[in-house]
């Protein structure tokens, strides 16, 4: 049954244009390529779309809008991209760069995702080892030096109050923890602009995400102009490419000043408050106006961009590590000090304790 059926991911979107594109350029007709598709996806979900957008365009539309009734599938770039190639004659130079793009972001997530496993991994048995140690093992400690009226640092004096609170009010963490999972999805979703920059802001991830703004607004500024699509009407395909909520603020506010006489560069420029666009990209930009190749300009600014971000990317795993599990080590090392070190004067307190009580 459908509802059964293995949801669709970018990969799969991915497959889906891959094939079309091979058997279109081979000069086979749209549908035709579809129907290849269809005959060797093995996922049911994409199967049942791409059956429904070969029933549209046997009824007579075009392959964008067939891709339209399907957003849950399909990035909204995608179907801008088709769109734009079916009304430029350009659809396989299009289909390409959509390839492309997803091929980019499939990279840098798998690398992020890689990266991160270790960390998240550590995270999690660390949570584990202090939910042990605040639930079970300190209340037993606290306990046992209490019986000998042992003196013991207020480090440890701390932490123990701490367990002893937490046994009782066991309740608070898990709740704490929902609550600041909902709130961040909360704030995610009503401040998508913020949020987009809090990823320029993220240590071990900032650079992955201004290489990758950089490089996907160049890179499809080139192809939308080598196209010769108006530069209004390729910043407006940049912003749906850029997968940035504050950078398609920016390039859709920067079509608005383009409309009152600005030129690209003095456009962006005031759009981008934030001041994230490098600022050699403006003179680039201006360059490429003045001698009428900004397509030819723009294609080597995103070969550039794109080598910064595969040593971003490449780095990461690194980046991570300084960032996360360097202070998760430290925890551990500090913990096992407020422990270690009472335990390591326990045999001569439990001496002077028993010579106390006549043994």
């Amino acid at each position: 049954m459908a509802i059964f059926a293995k949801k669709a991911g970018r990969e799969e979107v991915l497959s889906f244009i891959k094939i079309v594109y091979r058997h279109h350029r081979a000069s086979r007709q749209l549908k035709d390529c579809i129907e290849e598709y269809i005959r060797t996806t093995e996922n049911r979900t994409m199967q049942i779309a791409a059956m429904d957008i070969l029933k549209k365009m046997k009824s007579g539309s075009d392959f964008a809008p067939a891709l339209e009734k399907h957003p849950d599938i399909f990035p909204r770039f995608v179907i801008e991209f088709i769109k734009v190639g079916e009304s430029t004659s350009h659809l396989d130079e299009f289909m390409e760069k959509i390839i492309e793009q997803l091929k980019e972001d499939i990279g840098v997530e798998r690398k992020i995702q890689a990266a991160t496993l270790m960390p998240k991994i550590s995270l999690l048995l660390l949570f584990g080892a202090f939910m042990f140690a605040i639930y079970y093992l300190i209340p037993k400690i606290g306990e046992a030096f209490k019986n000998i009226n042992m003196e013991l640092p207020l480090l440890t004096r701390v932490t123990l109050q701490i367990g002893e609170f937490f046994s009782v009010f066991w309740w608070i963490i898990p709740l704490v923890l929902i609550v600041g999972f909902i709130s961040l999805k909360t704030y995610r979703d009503s401040n998508p602009i913020r949020w987009s920059l809090l990823s320029l802001r993220v240590p071990f991830y900032k650079d992955i995400a201004y290489y990758r703004i950089h490089y996907t607004f160049c890179e499809v500024l080139y192809i939308c102009m080598g196209a010769n699509i108006t530069s209004k009407d390729a910043l407006k395909y940049t912003a749906l490419a850029i997968n940035n909520a504050y950078m398609k603020m920016v390039l859709k506010k920067a079509v608005e000043h383009m409309d009152k006489g600005d030129s690209m560069p003095e456009a962006i420029r005031k759009a981008d408050y934030e001041r994230v666009i490098n600022r050699g990209l403006y003179s680039m930009l201006e360059t490429g106006i003045e001698t009428s190749r900004v397509a030819e300009i723009m294609k080597v600014e995103a070969e550039t961009y794109h080598d910064e971000l595969v040593l971003a990317t490449d780095g990461i795993g690194d980046k991570v590590s300084a960032t996360i599990l360097v202070p998760i080590y430290a925890s551990l090392i500090l913990f096992f000090l407020v422990v270690e070190w009472p335990l390591q004067q326990l045999p001569n307190r439990l001496s002077q304790y028993s010579k106390g009580m006549g043994f």
